[in-house]
């Protein structure tokens, strides 16, 4: 009597599989649009994680974020999905709106999918959004962090060659 519930059970996992990787799949191409079509192309052909570490990046975690819409929604592992790719595009300078465009594409994918759970999905979306929004604010701040260090090492550096060239200046002049 348990073979049948079983057998049904597995099939249930099996087509959530293939729509969770179909998903993953659209929306990793919606995510590379935002790249010039060469590169989008290679961020999702290239298979190296080390010769391609965005496209990597992007396949992992948009796996992950699909898993855990779909699953038990782990904040944990959410904001670290999201923060691997949100971290890329606050590096390339891509305003906020830009940088999370990403996370409401999902929301027209989840559309075109059936199911009767689509209010819950995009709840947690919003929720995805938040989290990203905060993580590309924090991002955007070590970025501009970064710019100011380096802005007063070259003043630094800028002083030190001036003191030693007025030094040896007055050494000459004595």
């Amino acid at each position: 009597t348990g073979r049948p519930a079983e057998t049904h059970r597995l099939r249930v996992v099996a087509a959530v599989m293939e729509t969770r990787q179909a998903i993953a799949e659209r929306w990793l191409t919606r995510m590379l649009r935002t790249y010039p079509d060469q590169s989008a192309r290679f961020f999702k052909e290239s298979r190296d994680p080390f010769g391609n570490p965005v496209g990597h990046t992007y396949k992992e975690a948009a796996g992950i974020l699909v898993d855990e819409l779909l699953g038990s929604m782990d904040v944990a592992r959410v904001t670290a999905a999201l923060g691997r790719i949100i971290e890329i595009r606050a590096v390339q300078d891509l305003g906020p709106g830009a940088a999370l465009k990403f996370l409401f594409e999902l929301k027209e994918i989840l559309g075109d999918e059936p199911g009767p759970d689509l209010d819950v999905y995009l709840r947690r979306i919003d929720d995805m959004a938040l989290i990203g929004f905060e993580t590309y604010v924090q991002c955007r701040e070590r970025v501009c962090e970064a710019r100011v260090n380096e802005a007063r090492r070259s003043v630094y550096v800028l002083q030190r060659a001036m003191t030693s060239r007025e030094r040896s200046v007055e050494t000459r002049r004595t």
